[in-house]
């Protein structure tokens, strides 16, 4: 009899235990989830974007800006000197500024430190910048012998990011310090990610650039990852002997350290009187240690002088005429088909 009862509560807890089996190992209905700790957001170093598993949302803008006038209201606020410093500023649609002549951005109070210019890859088209002359100048606004002209003017003392945006069919004209991007940028780093160039045209006397026209840094860097110069002029506006430091990305450069990798600078005309080069114009002895252009496509570009040819380079220059490691940078880029050409000694 005890064997017997025995028998029966063993097969009863056989029964209990493949009951307790299948529960365990059938799968959860529509919309539930076993693991509770699944359900929660992936968010990894940030929060998930919409559409995107497992992307990364952008970070939300400060600004967004969307029309010409938007921009031109901003660049005002700039000027009047509101602070702007850390903001992320966003484009969302391409800007036409054919309707009206820009006033660069000029920071001279660190209110644009730490800011953030992208340009949410879309396109500045058209832009022609006017440069209100200071009154202690002893020119007239709007004179083009005015000094800083650029997208920004002047920056000092302000590190700062530009990208993902392109500038076609720019106008840049001024005396000294005259470039795209920024006329004179002074104590300041930069970081510049996918900005291109393309189709504009850069007149001026001295120190001028693609980019930037003058650039000092005390012991800054420039760093520059995918950047352009495609078929544009940057050129003196008179053949006298001071038009001098022209550069595919800055014309003259001191004090400063660059670090450019990959970007192309193509089909484009250069020229002034001495010291000119696709990449940098002149750069000083010094600085020349702490620069690095890696991975880049130099080609089809028009390098022109009326002095002496080593004056001219297909890369970058440097104040110090005996120094041929300037050569070196050649190496680690793709370089054919510049014409250096001189009509002078």
């Amino acid at each position: 009899m005890k064997k017997r009862w025995f028998a029966l509560f063993a097969a009863t807890l056989m029964v209990l235990s493949l009951i307790g089996f299948a529960a365990c190992t059938q799968e959860p209905a529509s919309g539930e989830d076993s693991d509770p700790t699944t359900q929660l957001p992936n968010r990894g170093d940030g929060a998930q974007e919409e559409g995107g598993e497992g992307e990364t949302q952008q970070p939300a803008a400060d600004i967004e800006i969307g029309t010409a006038q938007e921009l031109i209201d901003w660049a005002a606020r700039v000027n009047a000197g509101e602070d702007f410093s850390g903001q992320l500023l966003r484009l969302t649609a391409d800007i036409d500024l054919s309707a009206q002549a820009w006033t660069p951005v000029d920071s001279v109070s660190s209110n644009l430190s730490g800011f953030t210019f992208d340009g949410g890859g879309y396109t500045i088209e058209n832009m022609t910048v006017v440069k209100a002359a200071s009154s202690s100048s002893g020119l007239a606004q709007n004179d083009p012998d005015a000094d800083d002209a650029g997208f920004f003017g002047q920056i000092i003392g302000c590190s700062m990011e530009v990208r993902d945006v392109t500038f076609s069919n720019a106008s840049v004209s001024g005396r000294y310090a005259v470039g795209v991007l920024v006329g004179w940028l002074q104590n300041s780093g930069m970081t510049l990610e996918r900005v291109s160039i393309e189709n504009s045209t850069v007149t001026a006397k001295k120190w001028f650039g693609g980019f930037f026209g003058c650039v000092e840094g005390s012991g800054k860097t420039i760093r520059a990852t995918n950047i352009s110069l495609l078929n544009s002029t940057v050129s003196e506006y008179d053949a006298s002997d001071t038009a001098i430091r022209c550069g595919g990305v800055a014309g003259y450069s001191r004090y400063i350290g660059y670090d450019i990798q990959g970007g192309t600078i193509s089909g484009n005309t250069l020229r002034a009187y001495h010291s000119v080069a696709s990449v940098l114009g002149t750069i000083t002895i010094a600085d020349v240690e702490s620069v690095t252009i890696s991975g880049m496509t130099i080609t089809d570009n028009a390098i022109y002088g009326h002095s002496r040819a080593n004056y001219l380079h297909a890369v970058l220059n440097t104040d110090d005429w005996s120094y041929t490691g300037r050569d070196n940078f050649l190496r680690g880029n793709t370089v054919s088909g510049n014409t250096l050409q001189t009509d002078g000694e």
